[in-house]
């Protein structure tokens, strides 16, 4: 078999939408912005696929804040970026997310690339989805019984398939904290290809400076991302040398590195300690108020 669907089915409706996918059930995939799938076509995983669904017309493209920050999943990289970057007050929060859209290569992936595209995927290779994941944030699922909220990493937990029903689809994002600063850094051969080893971290301060709050997301050549709540190599802490190298260890042995003739897996847990001690240096930076 060939990657070759037979039809792409646009609802106009999310009616129309949940009835659609049911009766197409596993033989179809939701398409956003399709960078991703023109990446697999080619690896035999979208053998199965008999129609495309396309939700562009349902009015999935905005980001709204209030409570949080809330992304509907069509909306593209490059308009969550121009978003951001027009409003200061959050961009250290969410610096990591910036960071993340400014690490694909080139204005048009991002121009194309969908926010709701980028997880659905569930890839530790996704520079957002690791971003993401180190900001908290939730997925919010629509089905005929109405919405429900997910954690990204639940819904993300398999590779490939996204832990949804056959008839929802992902309507939105919320990030629910515009606090502190975050960062996410990333190693890569070429701006091309996957990342070999990427982090983001999100941090909040106390009064005193000190890390009251922490998470991190790691990612690149993993079998899967690895998400760390309030480790306590950070929290009621500073980014002192010694507490960075801490994180390093941490991060590394954290970690179920792949290896391949790009890297091996020792470089990868190396790579991947590296880039933690960094993401939490610049995401220290922006809680505190330094652009980094």
């Amino acid at each position: 078999m060939t990657f070759r669907p037979s039809k792409v089915i646009m609802p106009r409706s999310f009616e129309e939408a949940y009835l659609r996918l049911e009766s197409l059930g596993e033989s179809a995939v939701i398409i956003a912005g399709g960078t991703m799938l023109f990446r697999l076509r080619g690896t035999g995983l979208l053998d199965y696929v008999e129609a495309l669904v396309d939700l562009s017309r349902l009015g999935l493209s905005y980001v709204r804040e209030g409570e949080g920050l809330h992304i509907g999943s069509y909306t593209t990289l490059a308009d969550v970026y121009m978003w951001l970057s027009s409003r200061p007050k959050v961009a250290g929060a969410l610096g990591a997310l910036v960071d993340a859209i400014m690490s694909m290569p080139g204005w048009q992936i991002r121009n194309m690339a969908t926010v709701g595209g980028s997880v659905s995927i569930g890839m530790p290779q996704s520079d957002i989805a690791t971003s993401l994941l180190a900001l908290g944030a939730r997925v919010v699922l629509s089905g005929p019984s109405g919405d429900r909220r997910m954690d990204l990493r639940d819904y993300m937990a398999k590779p490939l398939s996204p832990a949804r029903a056959v008839n929802e689809f992902v309507r939105e994002l919320e990030i629910g904290t515009l606090q502190g600063g975050s960062a996410h850094e990333k190693f890569v051969v070429s701006d091309i290809d996957h990342p070999i080893a990427s982090a983001s971290a999100h941090l909040v301060l106390g009064d005193d400076g000190s890390i009251r709050s922490a998470r991190l997301a790691l990612g690149g050549g993993l079998r899967k991302h690895v998400v760390i709540d309030s480790p306590r190599e950070l929290v009621g802490r500073t980014p002192e040398p010694g507490v960075l190298e801490e994180v390093y260890s941490m991060a590394r042995d954290s970690v179920d590195p792949l290896e391949d003739h790009v890297a091996s897996a020792e470089y990868r847990r190396h790579l991947i300690g590296t880039m933690a001690k960094r993401s939490v240096i610049r995401a220290y930076s922006r809680a505190r108020g330094v652009a980094l």
